[in-house]
């Protein structure tokens, strides 16, 4: 968090409009749609508003590249023949903004997409699908996913330095692999030729036959000098959530 953080929230809490939704997340929506250089931006409008949107029925908006294993991680490659961000080009996309982001509000997130009916109707239902009455009527199931406008000032703040950070990120990565990255049994994640990563982690392979230890060994010794270390997250084909062999508790 910096200055920039706090002469926004300090904005929301003068203008008393502390509420879910303001002045506060409209402009992070504009801010960020600009930024990103997609059309459209809903604040915390996604889970199972992403999916009720349309865009889980129209398969040709989620399509995954099959790529090679050491390109795992990285943006697809769309073939746009010039530089934009991750999302572009997409039916819609969405940003996590979860606390261990690079541009974190503390969680939730933002649904963008070209498609402003897409994007109004995602926001509809993530302001509990109200009809526009003076009493709360519903004509269909909506949720609470609405940003607060404090939460919304955090982000804000967070744009105007996130370019700051990608360097900083950047230069980290770039630190442990002038140091480490000719060990035998280390490699490094690589950066795909057709985009450039934030660099959010720095992540390594290990080959404990070449290098001398396995991973957990690792993790443990540099828990023993309180720097933080965890394997990548598990694959989801391996997890008991998934494993119909597995009764789930009721």
């Amino acid at each position: 968090m910096g200055c920039e953080e706090m002469r926004f929230v300090k904005e929301a809490f003068e203008s008393n409009y502390i509420a879910p939704i303001g002045p506060q997340v409209d402009e992070f929506e504009r801010v960020f749609a600009e930024y990103v250089g997609i059309k459209h931006c809903a604040a915390e409008a996604l889970g199972a508003i992403y999916q009720r949107s349309g865009i889980r029925d129209q398969g040709s908006g989620i399509r995954k590249r099959q790529r090679s294993g050491k390109d795992s991680g990285q943006r697809s490659d769309v073939g746009e023949g010039q530089w934009v961000h991750a999302g572009v080009g997409a039916k819609a996309s969405v940003f996590s903004f979860n606390g261990n982001k690079i541009l974190t509000t503390s969680g939730g997130g933002m649904l963008a997409s070209d498609d402003e009916a897409l994007i109004d109707y995602a926001r509809n239902l993530s302001q509990q699908a109200r009809e526009p009455f003076t009493h709360y009527e519903h004509t269909e199931i909506g949720y609470n996913y609405r940003m607060s406008n404090v939460l919304a000032a955090i982000g804000r703040g967070q744009l105007r330095v996130l370019d700051e950070r990608v360097k900083k990120k950047r230069e980290i990565f770039d630190y442990y692999q002038k140091a480490l990255g000719d060990l035998p049994g280390i490699e490094f994640m690589p950066e795909a030729d057709y985009g450039k990563s934030n660099r959010w982690l720095t992540v390594i392979l290990i080959t404990p036959e070449e290098f001398g230890a396995d991973r957990e060994t690792v993790r443990l010794a540099l828990e023993a000098e309180n720097i933080e270390a965890r394997p990548v997250w598990k694959p989801m084909h391996l997890q008991p959530v998934f494993n119909p062999q597995i009764t789930p508790m009721k």
